[in-house]
């Protein structure tokens, strides 16, 4: 079983997943800090990079792979995201695809996971419609499912967040004023459709985060419980 977090940056999703994830010893990550390999150096992390650039070209990875490039032509990219930029996106697309058919039986949660990246794909340009619809076919062949948790947030307080934090590891936190409000703020509209897309098709639920990360974590337990 797959459980994705998503919402605007700052909301709490990595805090959610990570209590989530120390309420059983059966629950394993996927995401960024694990992709990025956060704690590694020398050449454990530049084979890391290695084996995330290789993996989209195996066999069983390939189709997805050629899926999300034709996801990303498909966008009107602006100049704020850079080619190398997509290109990782890419990569981590395909990182989540590899890790997801290989979670078995077990419980897998990503604090970014497909829906949080197509949102933030289509806030950087339209999307075709046939790309996405390709993508989301090829992830319904996950056995086990996908669970989606919709943590509550806005675009000012995601702002707030964004600068309290003092960050320059990923593209947003390069941008700043009216472009990060309006980055954001087609980030939100993107992620409201997604949420609707994928509440059709997969598990979700809506998450509380001015709730104490305990009791929303106990929350979510409890409905993947029934969703099971």
């Amino acid at each position: 079983m797959i459980i994705e977090f998503n919402g605007l940056a700052g909301c709490g999703k990595s805090t959610l997943q990570q209590k989530l994830s120390e309420m059983s010893s059966d629950i394993s990550y996927a995401g960024v800090a694990e992709f990025r390999g956060n704690g590694l150096s020398g050449l454990k992390k530049l084979f890391l990079k290695f084996r995330r650039f290789v993996c989209q070209y195996l066999p069983g990875n390939l189709k997805f792979y050629l899926l999300c490039r034709k996801l990303f032509s498909s966008a009107e990219s602006n100049n704020n995201f850079s080619l190398r930029e997509n290109r990782i996106s890419i990569m981590y697309m395909v990182y989540l695809y590899e890790t997801y058919r290989r979670c078995g039986d077990g419980i897998l949660v990503s604090d970014e996971g497909f829906l949080q990246t197509l949102a933030s794909i289509g806030a950087k340009g339209r999307l075709n419609p046939k790309a996405v619809g390709a993508v989301c076919r090829e992830l319904k062949k996950i056995n086990g499912g996908i669970f989606e948790i919709n943590c509550k947030s806005d675009v000012d307080g995601a702002i707030i967040r964004i600068r309290e934090r003092n960050r320059n590891d990923s593209a947003i936190d390069r941008l700043g004023g009216s472009e990060l409000r309006d980055y954001l703020t087609e980030f939100d509209r993107q992620l409201r459709i997604f949420r609707r897309y994928f509440g059709k098709k997969y598990g979700h639920m809506y998450v509380d985060t001015s709730l104490p990360p305990e009791k929303s974590a106990q929350q979510i337990a409890e409905r993947i419980h029934d969703f099971q």
